[in-house]
């Protein structure tokens, strides 16, 4: 008999699903699709997707040329847009017409993985606005600590021979200590349990988030207790950090000056009394290295791999840096003067995609929303940027668009001075730079050409007012520790195949960087180590 119970219940559970595909499948008939439409036939596709979708969406991006179509998710279809004219509608939508915070609460499951409570806007806020003003005057820690870190972290023997180091492995716990020097200062950024909490609970929240998401909004309330991270992750987290906490509470309620500068500071001083209570600070820490650690350290990853493949890069990136850290000391304004590091960091960004997709959005807006080329999306409708799709068109980026050109942006940034200071930089001269290989074909494409610079054809970080709010630290770390690297380590391939390809793996859209392993030695020059 129970047997009997529960296949009615897997049974109902299956048609709940299925109804709910089919009701969205209806409303957005008008918008083509890769692969089949129908009920359960969209499903049979969904395998496929899951771990050949990014070449698929390339394929759909050239096939519709511009124009919108859908790709079926296991608990909705997707609607998705590559053209730059599109994008920057989207871009323009209001909150209450194109909502993010409806697709990031889709996207991570927000209210059982962080808490239906928790205010991710207070937090955005804290790292959009305080934390990227304190980046110069903190820039001193976070240059001790990634000295610090890389000795730490790197296997002793590396000062002697050539190591063998996994930089998928190695990046995560050297970035999850840089990043917490800033965010929490000594001793805690040092300590292996608060390392580990950080570390541990991206990958479960973001695990647990595609667990959740397959089963019917009746039942998720169950299924996210089961799956949350939430109650364990906070549990570590007041012990460790809980005190600390408690007491920076007490002084800003007292009213005290001069509380330490630090992450813990911002999230307090950006809520409302209503909610700055010990709880909502501490997960707010925890969020926040969510955002950070990942991605970074994903990023740093690809960044050495493509430096052990492509040797040629070394010495131009390395004299960079003597020659600007000479003139500017190791600061903020020193990391905005290194071209070639920046170039190289954001042309492994453009080809080393962490997702085929970019500035997720949910139709809010109860009279649906329409692009101006006529096509409605209704509310409740989900939207992507093929962003990778558009990294890899040679309508923007040349003809060399799928080969690794290290210094693709310097030479953009070099070619746009000589374009101002012959007092030519008009829209029209863009746009033929464009045409010829050197970038955009807009005068907002045709900008700094720095990592940060977000555009409808550079989107990394996203586009617009909802751009990665900690995209000017991420940017700053990521370009101090590859030009320690510079100064400090040789790096060469493991084997031939290191680094090429854009080697990561994928399912359901997203990548992360292979295991594939570097040598390290510190470096010697003149018989002396560095």
């Amino acid at each position: 008999m129970s047997l009997i119970l529960l296949a009615e219940f897997l049974l109902a559970l299956c048609g709940l699903t299925l109804l709910r595909m089919w009701m969205v499948r209806v409303n957005l008939d008008h918008i083509p699709a890769i692969g089949r439409s129908g009920i359960v036939s969209s499903y049979l596709d969904i395998a496929r997707l899951r771990q050949d979708g990014d070449r698929l969406v390339r394929k759909a991006c050239r096939r519709f040329q511009g124009r919108i179509f859908r790709v079926p998710f296991i608990n909705h279809w997707a609607v998705i847009i590559s053209d730059p004219k599109h994008i920057d509608e989207m871009k323009l939508a209001k909150d209450e017409e194109l909502s993010s915070d409806d697709a990031f609460e889709e996207f991570i499951q927000k209210r059982h993985t962080l808490s239906s409570s928790f205010r991710t806007e207070q937090i955005i806020h804290a790292v959009r606005n305080t934390l990227t003003r304190n980046i110069a005057a903190k820039f001193g820690e976070i240059r001790d600590e990634i000295v610090v870190a890389f000795g730490d972290c790197l296997p002793a023997d590396i000062e002697h021979d050539w190591v063998p180091v996994v930089p998928l492995v190695a990046m995560r716990e050297i970035i999850g200590r840089v990043s917490n020097r800033l965010f929490v200062g000594l001793p805690l950024c040092r300590n292996a349990e608060w390392l580990e909490l950080t570390i541990d609970f991206a990958v479960h929240a973001f695990g647990n988030a595609e667990k959740i998401k397959k089963w019917p909004a009746l039942c998720k309330s169950v299924v996210g207790w089961w799956y949350s991270p939430y109650p364990k992750a906070y549990r570590t987290a007041r012990r460790l950090i809980g005190k600390e906490v408690e007491e920076r509470l007490r002084a800003f309620n007292e009213g005290e000056k001069d509380l330490p500068n630090d992450l813990i500071t911002w999230i307090i001083e950006g809520m409302p009394e209503k909610d700055r209570n010990v709880e909502t600070v501490t997960m707010g820490i925890i969020v926040v290295n969510l955002g950070a650690i990942h991605t970074s350290s994903n990023t740093l990853a690809y960044v050495l791999l493509r430096l052990a493949a492509h040797p040629e890069y070394v010495e131009p990136m390395r004299q960079d840096v003597i020659r600007v850290v000479a003139e500017h000391g190791w600061s903020k304004n020193a990391m905005t003067q290194m071209r070639k590091v920046d170039s190289f960091v954001h042309e492994s960004q453009r080809l080393d995609r962490l997702s085929s997709f970019s500035s997720r959005r949910v139709v809010r807006a109860p009279s649906g929303f329409m692009f101006t080329d006529g096509t409605f999306l209704p509310r409740g409708t989900t939207l992507y940027i093929a962003s990778n799709a558009v990294h890899w068109d040679e309508k923007y980026y040349g003809e060399g668009v799928r080969e690794f050109d290290g210094f693709r942006f310097s030479r953009m940034r070099d070619e746009l001075d000589c374009k101002e200071g012959a007092g030519s930089a008009s829209k029209e001269g863009a746009g033929l730079a464009a045409k010829e290989g050197a970038g955009p074909a807009s005068k907002e494409g045709f900008g700094m050409h720095q990592m940060t610079h977000t555009t409808a054809t550079n989107l990394t970080f996203g586009n617009g007012r909802h751009a990665c709010p900690g995209r000017f630290f991420a940017a700053n770390e990521i370009k101090a520790m590859l030009a320690h690297v510079l100064l400090e380590y040789d790096v060469k391939p493991k084997d031939d195949s290191v680094g090429n390809g854009g080697g990561g793996m994928e399912w359901d859209f997203n990548f992360v960087p292979s295991r594939e392993e570097v040598l390290l030695r510190k470096r010697v020059v003149e018989g002396e180590l560095v």
